[in-house]
């Protein structure tokens, strides 16, 4: 009687496969993009691009807000307990019902495992991977070079990848020698020219009209992540939280400091233990006059500050609700989704 359960789950992963694979061939075009940073600008970008280029155009986002946004160009929430990596042939499979020309998802996966079957089922004629920084540490790794392994199972041996990161350029163009370095397309020193760059990059590798992509990038809908500042009750909040990484929270300091208060915001997720002594003593480098504990490791956050000898003010969240200041914040958007709301500045 045990085989009976075996050969009917055998057959219905044959015929998943054999529908993921009907599903797939209906798209022309579908783009991978996976990275450590500005995945959801970079799809939201590259679903601009192809839009104003007469595709038509499903894209999914799996950022700080999940959304898949349809052949209208209307964003649906996506409504989930928790991530699953089938979400990727699920909206496979909306983009080939709906006619989509071009399908462009976010990677979702953070396992090497999980990297692999994202990619399994999406068979990208172009992969993306944007850059290699120091996040989800307990999954990809330590290193640069662990995390930077870990990406690259997302991709093919023999697929066109397109990569804004110089490291994994340098130290894997050998193996995968149809990766591009995407570099020299904007001008302009921001935080978004390397997500530019990657645009430009693959629309020259698709041989989409410059002056349409050009137009696009001025028009997209950025991701709400994206916000550089929103008004809660009468604070200014600087939006780091989605900077998941120690690199890309520097840079957005540096271009918040001199807003005056000296008051930093740390979010905390309970899966991210790594990430929080790393932000932690990043903080007390800053040596701030008042820190803002909120999320799921208020009372550890607190012990450890205390113990490596912070003597300014540590305060909830809810302290907010009566000032009025400048604030930076960092760690994790996961419970502040409110703060994205029509409240940007």
């Amino acid at each position: 009687m045990i085989f009976l359960p075996i050969t009917v789950l055998i057959l219905y992963l044959l015929v998943d496969f054999l529908l993921t694979g009907m599903y797939r061939r209906k798209i022309r075009i579908v783009i991978h993009v996976n990275g450590s940073r500005g995945k959801s600008t970079v799809v939201r970008m590259l679903d601009e691009v192809f839009r104003n280029c007469g595709y038509k155009t499903c894209a999914k986002v799996s950022g700080t807000l999940p959304r898949f946004i349809d052949v209208d160009g209307k964003e649906n929430h996506i409504r989930r307990v928790f991530p699953n990596i089938r979400e990727q042939r699920k909206f496979l499979k909306r983009a080939a019902r709906d006619k989509a020309e071009v399908f462009i998802a976010e990677c979702m996966a953070i396992s090497p495992e999980l990297q692999r079957v994202s990619e399994q089922f999406l068979t990208a004629d172009i992969a993306v991977i944007t850059n290699v920084r120091s996040d989800h540490l307990e999954g990809m790794g330590r290193t640069r070079n662990e995390i930077a392994r870990t990406l690259l199972e997302s991709v093919r041996q023999n697929q066109r990848i397109v990569t804004g990161d110089e490291f994994l350029y340098s130290r894997y163009r050998e193996d995968y020698t149809r990766m591009s370095l995407a570099k020299g397309f904007d001008q302009l020193e921001n935080e978004f020219a390397q997500n530019t760059d990657i645009v430009f990059e693959v629309a020259r590798l698709l041989s989409l009209e410059q002056a349409r992509v050009t137009s696009s990038l001025s028009s997209y809908r950025k991701d709400p992540g994206c916000s550089k500042i929103v008004k809660y009750r009468e604070n200014y909040i600087h939006m780091g939280f989605s900077a998941n990484d120690l690199e890309s929270t520097e840079e957005l300091y540096l271009r918040y400091k001199g807003n005056g208060e000296g008051i930093l915001w740390f979010n905390d997720r309970s899966d991210r233990p790594l990430r929080s002594r790393i932000f932690l003593g990043w903080m007390l480098k800053r040596v701030p006059d008042k820190i803002i504990l909120s999320g799921e490791r208020i009372v550890q956050n607190r012990r450890f500050l205390q113990k490596k000898g912070f003597d300014g003010e540590i305060v909830h969240k809810d302290w907010l609700e009566s000032s009025e200041c400048h604030v930076f914040g960092i760690g994790n958007v996961r419970g502040l989704e409110y703060l994205l709301g029509d409240n940007h500045v």
